[in-house]
């Protein structure tokens, strides 16, 4: 299945707009660079700029290119330390998009309930089988954001489950 298939598949708006437009500023063939090998400093860093994420819906979908600018812009002053190695402005903030939404997708699947109820085994296998380990074979950074999905959980002493996630997931349980 193709990556824009695959993001048409979610349903939550911010995630959905992260992988969106990160498509659009870039491939999703971008490797994981040194500053983002350790997947400790992954959670860590997506944590850190998890708050930032709130309005990527309003800026990706707003008609006003300022808005637009200007969150990208924030984004890329961001990233500057935290991604040091990517001297590219534009593949610095898809490689965080990309980073973001693979993490968060992840914690939101392995958490034990969400703000719309219980996760379930069942809902855990599907959304695995169905789109995140397909997303992470298609773009190395989003299955970099997989991979830290525990820890960012584990950063904010939030519970998870592993009940119905498939063996062959990237995630890093430790």
């Amino acid at each position: 299945m193709a990556i824009k298939d695959l993001i048409g598949q979610i349903t939550e708006p911010n995630l959905r707009a992260s992988l969106e437009w990160a498509n659009d500023l870039t491939t999703s063939n971008i490797k994981v660079p040194k500053s983002l090998e350790d997947v400790n400093k992954r959670a860590e860093m997506v944590n850190k700029l998890d708050p930032n994420f709130g309005d990527i819906i309003t800026a990706y979908t707003s008609y006003d290119s300022k808005v637009k600018d200007e969150y990208f812009n924030s984004m890329t002053e961001l990233t500057k330390e935290l991604i040091p190695d990517i001297k590219d402005d534009v593949t610095r903030v898809s490689t965080i998009f990309r980073l973001w939404a693979g993490c968060l997708s992840t914690a939101k699947t392995i958490a034990l309930e969400t703000k719309s109820g219980d996760n379930t085994p069942e809902i855990r296998k599907h959304l695995f089988e169905n789109l995140i380990n397909p997303l992470s074979d298609l773009d190395p950074i989003y299955k970099a954001g997989v991979e830290a999905a525990k820890l960012f959980k584990d950063l904010r002493e939030q519970p998870t489950s592993f009940e119905g996630v498939p063996k062959n997931s990237p995630i890093v349980v430790r």
